[in-house]
């Protein structure tokens, strides 16, 4: 072989292996413990580490059974990295600072289905919004922090948010409606919730009201189709082949027939394989389905409402004794004062 042709190639070998060992001397790595803040590091669907990734150009490892990240890259990449995951773990208090209190709608409102809303003002303004307090307190607090123009940002997003979804409106209603609103399968209060899910409607049978809080036009519809639902008889359930429906009087035996929250007529759908309703009355129940099912259904029922007469004749027998009893105790009241004399019945005083 030439020897020119092998000195070549030797220095070619030597220029690539010094390169490499160069590259090799500027690798280095860092080990960071994230412990419970593994998910901050992460981001959702891994959007903060590959942020960190594309503005380092160094590689990210979390070992899932120790939550700690490695970090692999030349000095300058992981020193970035590393930079970037310590601002994450203990980021710089925020320039500004907001707090307000916000009731249950507000609260429903500026988080949104899902958490939809809350994360697009952040995402919008660059702000960090949280709510302190527990899930289902009367009232929490709204904290906006961040740059100045974010805090301002976002109040004032907020602020417009919470005016146009607050329009209020107040139904009276029976408890006896209210309760078929919230149980009954013919009106499926779910459905309106689900329909208008920038309000929230609230259901207070013992004060007898009903409060629709949202946007103006959406709250309109809402008291309108409630309106409608109270004055519009419940459509009859559709029966399948085979099926049939039977109709009860409840009379005063309604409340042990349903029970706590239809707890009972839970319990008999299941046990009977039935499908059960109330028309709007509360007087009466719907027995429908399969005709042996249905009849023992109902034989269940009228057994419950026997068994509520009979208390109930009990209960009256009961009273019409005491009310006896107490008429002729004041009758011998009467006849022992007018022995005596006294209207006290008893010997006169002396002195």
């Amino acid at each position: 072989m030439d020897p020119e042709v092998v000195a070549a190639t030797s220095n070619a070998l030597n220029k690539i292996l010094n390169e490499l060992q160069a590259h090799a001397d500027k690798q280095t790595s860092k080990l960071i413990a994230l412990g419970d803040k593994w998910r901050a590091v992460v981001g959702p669907k891994f959007s903060n580490l590959d942020r960190i990734q594309k503005l380092s150009g160094a590689k990210l490892n979390i070992n899932k059974d120790t939550n700690d990240l490695t970090i692999e890259g030349e000095f300058e990449q992981v020193a970035i990295a590393a930079e970037q995951v310590n601002l994450v773990l203990t980021p710089p208090p925020p320039e500004s600072i907001a707090r307000f209190p916000v009731n249950k709608h507000q609260t429903y409102v500026i988080i949104g289905v899902g958490g939809a809303t809350i994360k697009s003002i952040q995402n919008n303004t660059g702000a960090v919004l949280d709510l302190e307090g527990e899930k289902g307190d009367a009232m929490r607090t709204l904290v906006i922090s961040g740059s100045h123009k974010e805090v301002f940002d976002a109040n004032e997003t907020v602020m417009a948010l919470l005016k146009e979804c607050g329009h209020q409106e107040v139904i009276t209603a029976s408890k006896e409606s209210i309760s078929l609103l919230l149980y009954s399968d013919a009106y499926q209060f779910k459905a309106l919730q689900q329909d208008f899910k920038r309000s929230s409607i609230e259901l207070h049978r013992e004060q007898g009201t009903i409060v629709i809080t949202g946007p103006k036009p959406q709250v309109e519809e809402i008291r309108d189709r409630i309106y409608s639902i109270f004055s519009s008889p419940p459509p009859r359930p559709t029966l399948k082949s085979g099926e049939v429906l039977e109709e009860v009087e409840l009379g005063n035996a309604a409340g042990a027939v349903i029970g706590a929250k239809y707890a009972n007529l839970k319990a008999l759908k299941s046990s009977c394989r039935v499908e059960v309703d109330t028309p709007p009355t509360l007087k009466s129940l719907w027995i429908w389905g399969k005709p042996d099912n249905v009849k023992k259904a109902k034989a269940e029922v009228e057994a419950i409402i026997k068994k509520q007469g009979d208390k109930e004749d009990s209960a009256r027998a009961t009273e019409e004794k005491l009310n006896q009893f107490a008429a002729h105790q004041e009758a011998a009241a009467a006849a022992s004062n007018q022995e005596t004399g006294l209207p006290w019945g008893g010997s006169e005083p002396v002195g």
